[in-house]
């Protein structure tokens, strides 16, 4: 059976020469960006032409906090800068740099940047393809 191609043995040739399943972190676009938050989406290719996750990086803004949403998946958050509070359902978890969860499917989360000069920056990593249907995608998409 032959090899996908993700998985040759042999080097990429130079830095931009990457299989078709790896993903750059300066690859996220851009989706939202207003007095709320900033997110970007990077979708990262099964290698096959698939998609087989979405990484969504939010920046929320000081003293504000997100309306809330429920996923019919598990996905999984980190933490990297600031300090907030992550409602779950009606759990309120405090959160800071270095701690990673997994928000259950079915589960309401909600963020709130409860800081007044720290912008809360967060990643979500999801399954599959995440479909924002107010906003025209570029790209796998």
């Amino acid at each position: 059976m032959p090899k996908a191609k993700m998985f040759e043995e042999k080097a990429p040739e130079t830095e931009d020469d990457l299989p078709a399943n790896c993903a750059r972190v300066g690859d996220f676009v851009k989706v939202y960006d207003n007095k709320l938050y900033e997110v970007s989406d990077l979708h990262i290719s099964d290698g096959e032409g698939n998609i087989a996750y979405t990484m969504t990086r939010t920046k929320l803004h000081p003293g504000q906090q997100t309306r809330g949403n429920v996923r019919d998946y598990n996905r999984i958050v980190q933490i990297n800068e600031g300090e907030g509070i992550f409602l779950l359902n009606n759990l309120a978890v405090k959160v800071k740099p270095g701690i990673l969860m997994v928000v259950p499917k079915a589960i309401k989360m909600k963020v709130i940047n409860f800081k007044d000069n720290v912008d809360l920056l967060y990643i979500q990593t999801l399954p599959s393809q995440l479909v924002r249907a107010d906003v025209k995608r570029t790209g796998l998409v």
